[in-house]
C-alpha cells in the first residue's frame, strides 16, 4: 500500500515538472513545491469521521501587490475522503469503510508575509473530482463518481513560517463551500449535505529566491 503511494507520488512529481520549468521561464519570482499530510474528512451526519490526507502540488507567485503581500496559483492533486461506521438495523453489524476521493485542484491564494518569513494566506480553491472509491472493511470496493459532484469549491486558510529561504512549514484547513455529494445521493449518512474539509500540515521548498 505505501509503495503504490510512494510510485503515484513520484508520478505526479514527473507531471508537475513541465509547469514548474514554465514557472521558471515567466521570470516572477516565488515556485514552490508543496506537500503536506493531515485529517480529511466531510461535514454531514453522525457516521463519518476523519481520515488521512495527502497533498502534492506546486506554486507559482503571479502578482506582488508590495513588500508584504501577493497573489499566487497552483495546481495540486488531494487524496482525502472519510472514514465511515453505520449500523444497519438491530440485528446486523455495524457497516464500516472510508471512502477514498482524489481532486485536482486549482488553489487561487492571496498571501501576508512580514519581513521575519511569518506568513497567512487565503483564498479560493477549485477542485476536479478524479476518483471515488467505497471501500468497506468487507466486501468488494465499489466506485462512487455517481455520489460526488465533479466540482467542488473550497476556500482555504493557512498559516506558516519560512525557517530559510528554501524550506517553510504550515498549517491549512480547506472548508468547502458547496456539498460535495449529488442530489439524492446517500453517503453513509442520513444528511442530505456533505462537505469535504481538509487540516494538514504543510511543507513548502522553493525553487526560486524570491519566496
Amino acid at each position: 500500500m505505501i509503495l503504490q503511494q510512494m510510485k503515484k507520488l513520484i508520478i505526479l512529481i514527473v507531471l508537475l515538472l513541465p509547469f514548474s520549468v514554465w514557472c521558471q521561464d515567466t521570470g516572477i519570482g516565488g515556485v514552490n513545491i508543496v506537500a503536506g499530510s493531515g485529517l480529511a474528512s466531510a461535514f454531514g451526519g453522525e457516521n463519518l469521521s476523519a481520515k488521512i490526507g495527502y497533498l502534492i502540488g506546486i506554486e507559482k507567485n503571479v502578482y506582488r501587490v508590495n513588500e508584504t503581500s501577493l497573489f499566487n496559483v497552483g495546481v495540486q492533486f488531494s487524496w482525502q475522503g472519510a472514514n465511515y461506521t453505520e449500523r444497519v438495523d438491530t440485528e446486523n453489524p455495524n457497516l464500516s469503510g472510508n471512502i477514498n476521493l482524489s481532486y485536482l485542484n486549482f488553489p487561487v491564494l492571496y498571501r501576508y508575509q512580514n519581513a521575519n518569513g511569518l506568513f497567512m494566506e487565503t483564498g479560493l480553491q477549485t477542485g476536479f473530482l478524479l476518483g471515488a472509491k467505497d471501500i468497506p472493511d468487507e466486501g468488494e470496493k465499489t466506485d462512487g463518481k455517481d455520489k460526488i459532484k465533479f466540482v467542488d469549491i473550497r476556500i482555504p486558510l493557512g498559516v506558516g513560517y519560512w525557517l530559510s529561504n528554501t524550506i517553510s512549514l504550515g498549517i491549512r484547513a480547506d472548508y468547502g463551500l458547496s456539498s460535495l455529494s449529488t442530489d439524492g445521493a446517500v453517503l453513509h449518512s442520513d444528511a442530505d449535505k456533505h462537505r469535504n474539509f481538509m487540516l494538514l500540515g504543510l511543507i513548502r521548498f522553493n525553487l526560486h529566491s524570491d519566496k
